[in-house]
């Protein structure tokens, strides 16, 4: 969720809220969602670890950073246990598609200069949430996925195991939990002398806990902190909705962090109950106030400790929390549905401050209970602009943001909001990066006067759910007049108050909890909340769509994802059980825009989840084969290769008949996975040539004699016996095609050559997702051992060059000097030829 600009406002003052703090001898709840994207960023390392966005991700770097980051609790006796996020929440999804947006339009600029000069514009790599479970999974660490958004989850099991959280989000502030922010933590292992008690080991870091928070604001509760959110705004609530009532109490023309020092200085001499019923006074009719107490309610609720479904999961005997005293939103709820008129409440102004008030912004504090935000609205707009022909048109003066509201009826309006992006803004659509706040085109209808009374609630949710399904070239969100609207302006700090009038005061069927169109069996949320499939299966479940991860890549061409539509197809078949008919695909489409793909069904026959549990492997594989549309009798050419390489070439099967791509690629492919798979496991993990210069230079510098005689084997096992002199010279060879091409300029970036290893991952990833729904017939691919972006891409540039005597003879004088990973290579290329290489070269 997020609570913007509340992380600055407590990093402004951090020495009266952070503690210093021996991280060790405890367990950890980790944020998993928000700890993956972190460690792609982390710069602590003392060695060049951070992959190259713009040639795809260097996923054995990422890899060997997390390895070394969960290596460090091992050494400090800590337990983590990580907590991933699930599907999309329904209400987020004008964020979801923001962020794509966003994300989309930064790899578009992608290319080596940019990324040099503006090196915080991240795109995050497609496989970067499963490349983070394949090492938690290879390190033992045990790890859950909630259903959906899982910061209540996790600051409830936090505060169950009286344990701190490590994650980087401004909602931990207000949970309760023991919060260990991400930036703050060393990243190295410190050890201490301590004469009493011995010598230990601990990670410095900074902790916070609520309890001094609540200490610098006397009279602060928790339950009343739990309204911050509401009037600062979130994902799930714009704060512009409270600008009159923000006015009336004395807060306007401010800064945003003076903004959230004045609301807590309110919030302190208010009881959880007044805060709430003075919130409400400002609207001025029952629907209104109801409308916004649901909103309240639900936004409070996310930040109070539950009962977690993982409890028992984890073995979490003991869970008794002492909570706040909840607040009675069924006491206030009763009130306004029994009265019309206001709950008498008396005004409270924020004290000790000065107050800064410009009239034009709203009533005065006096006003409270008098004027509400509706008849505030229309007070402003006739100081900010005057209305013709029933339109009223206001501009933002800082961001020059345009919009015109119709008040015809049913007439439908564009409104078009650009904010600016702050920190980490649209850098990953799976990221919850909660200060992102940037903003999408949307579609609004304008409310209609005089709708139908008669018309049923059964039918306006159902005419909701039909507007938003409707396919646009765009992927506009498409509103109905009685939806709220309020995600379109989140950030905006321009936002305008009249502003306020668009929203109807409606709950609409993405901001009601959440629900699946299709029944959901106990065997996917078994395997699901054991963090054995991806989030993204829980939205083909619960709404027939799946959001595809954007990639650099050229954008002059279609979406490098469409070569996997096919086993999205079919995999939404699977996890719906052959149920649901209407199956959609978001995305980018021409050019940059974000577009929907509505898909035809699936026709072949598949089985359900509950059937897989009882196939055997060999029809577990008959299955895959059939999706994937590879003849069985390609399992005798897998018979070839080590059981690692079965996933990478059926994968490489599958691209090689939906695309034509060049021979270099696929050799430097095949030369990277030996490199990834044996070299590293036999000589050790080296990138840096300062690294490999300080470790090898004695052994280059008294190398044996040639020893060509020296037999070695050439079959299936062969290159689990490569010699280790020969494994040495090649990453000597190599180890330049690790890093970026000092020449390399955004003229000579071959963006086609990017846009076809976009290809080759998202068939990857997508043939991955199938095998693990299929309980795995050949083993998990583990995209660390198989893909590093700029290895290939380096690699593939130099082939090119020689393509006329690649095979002739450039290989025989490149590997002349390890000749066993001669043999070897040329080993796979002889089993690869007549299926995949000279079927790829007949397109």
């Amino acid at each position: 969720m997020g609570i913007q600009g509340f992380t600055k406002f407590i990093n402004d003052r951090a020495e009266d809220y952070f503690e210093n703090y021996e991280l060790r001898d405890c367990k950890l709840i980790i944020d998993g969602h928000s700890v993956s994207c972190q460690l792609y960023n982390w710069k602590h390392w003392q060695f060049d670890a951070r992959s190259l966005n713009c040639y795809g991700g260097d996923y054995d770097k990422y890899a060997c950073i997390v390895e070394k980051f969960f290596g460090m609790f091992k050494d400090v006796r800590v337990k983590p246990i990580v907590v991933f996020d699930g599907g999309f929440e329904q209400r987020k999804l004008p964020t979801i598609i923001s962020r794509m947006q966003d994300k989309i339009n930064i790899a578009e600029q992608l290319d080596p200069v940019f990324e040099v000069k503006q090196p915080n514009k991240v795109v995050f790599p497609l496989f970067l949430r499963e490349a983070f479970k394949d090492i938690l999974r290879k390190l033992d660490v045990e790890m859950v996925m909630c259903e959906y958004e899982g910061d209540t989850e996790i600051a409830s099991i936090a505060r169950s195991l009286d344990c701190p959280v490590l994650t980087f989000d401004s909602d931990y502030f207000l949970f309760g939990a023991q919060y260990i922010p991400f930036k703050t933590l060393d990243s190295k292992v410190t050890s201490v002398g301590n004469w009493r008690t011995g010598p230990y080991k601990c990670i410095s870091c900074k902790i916070y806990k609520i309890e001094k928070f609540l200490e610098s604001f006397p009279g602060l509760q928790l339950n009343t902190l739990h309204l911050l959110p509401v009037l600062l705004g979130n994902d799930y609530i714009d704060s512009h909705l409270f600008n009159p009532f923000l006015c009336s109490i004395g807060i306007a023309n401010v800064s945003h962090q003076s903004k959230i020092k004045m609301v807590l200085g309110w919030l302190k001499s208010q009881t959880p109950e007044k805060a709430v019923q003075f919130i409400l006074n400002s609207f001025s009719n029952k629907k209104e106030r109801l409308f916004v107490l649901n909103k309240i309610e639900k936004i409070v609720a996310s930040y109070c400790f539950i009962e977690s479904q993982f409890f028992k999961q984890l073995n979490i005997k003991k869970h008794v929390v002492k909570d706040c005293k909840k607040i009675d939103f069924k006491c206030i709820r009763e009130a306004i549905e029994s009265t019309k008129s206001k709950i008498e409440t008396s005004i409270t102004k924020p004290q000790n401050y000065n107050v800064i008030v410009d009239p034009t912004e709203g009533p005065s504090e006096n006003n409270l209970g008098k004027v509400s935000a509706s008849e505030c609205i229309l007070q402003i707009q006739k100081q900010i602009g005057s209305t013709e022909n029933g339109e009223m048109c206001i501009k933002s003066e800082k961001n020059s943001n345009k919009y015109t509201e119709k008040k015809r009826k049913g007439e439908k309006t564009i409104v078009s909001i650009k904010g600016t992006s702050r920190e980490q803004a649209g850098s990953n659509l799976n990221n919850k990066d909660s200060n992102d706040n940037s903003l999408n085109t949307v579609i609004v209808t304008q409310c209609e006067e005089n709708y139908d009374s008669k018309t049923s609630s059964k039918e306006k949710c159902r005419k909701d759910e039909r507007e938003l399904e409707k396919s646009t070239t765009d992927v506009k969100i498409e509103a109905n007049g009685e939806e709220n609207i309020e995600n379109i302006a989140r950030g905006n700090e321009d936002f305008n108050m009249s502003d306020i009038s668009r929203f109807s005061f409606e709950e609409t069927h993405l901001e009601k909890n959440n629900t699946s169109k299709n029944a959901i069996s106990k065997q996917f949320i078994k395997n699901f909340t054991r963090a054995l499939y991806p989030s993204s299966f829980m939205d083909i479940l619960t709404q027939n769509i799946f959001y595809l991860i954007p990639q650099v890549e050229d954008y002059r061409k279609e979406n490098s994802h469409k070569v996997s539509f096919d086993i999205l197809r079919a995999i939404h078949k699977i996890v719906t059980n052959s149920q649901a008919m209407d199956f959609t695909i978001v995305g980018r489409g021409d050019g940059t825009k974000v577009e929907r793909f509505p898909q035809e069904q699936y026709l072949e026959q598949v089985p359900s989840l509950e059937e897989i549990e009882e196939l055997t492997l060999q029809e577990r594989r008959d299955v895959w084969f059939k999706i994937l549309n590879i003849e069985t009798n390609f399992a005798s050419v897998l018979e070839h290769f080590p059981t690692e390489w079965h996933t990478f070439l059926v994968s490489l099967k599958f691209i090689a008949s939906k695309i034509s791509f060049e021979t270099s690629l696929i050799y430097s492919l095949v030369l990277c996975f030996i490199i990834l798979n044996y070299i590293d496991q036999k000589i050790g993990y080296y990138r840096s040539p300062e690294r490999y210069k300080n470790r090898f230079h004695s052994f280059m510098h008294n190398l044996p004699p040639n020893n060509d005689h020296v037999p070695f084997r050439v079959d299936k096992n062969c290159f689990y016996y490569f010699p280790t002199k020969d494994c040495i010279i090649l990453l000597q060879k190599v180890l330049r095609h690790f890093k970026i091409d000092p020449k390399e300029n955004s003229v000579t970036f071959d963006r086609h050559l990017v846009h076809q290893m976009a290809q080759i991952q998202s068939v990857l990833l997508h043939v991955k997702y199938l095998n693990s729904l299929l309980k795995y017939p050949y083993p998990n691919l583990i995209i660390s051992q198989v893909f590093n972006s700029t290895f290939i891409y380096n690699l593939t540039r130099t082939f090119k060059e020689r393509s006329a005597e690649l095979e002739t003879n450039y290989l025989n004088v490149f590997l002349k000097d390890c000749p066993s990973v001669l043999a070897g290579f040329k080993y796979v290329l002889s089993m690869l030829n007549k299926q995949i290489i000279l079927c790829n070269q007949s397109f």
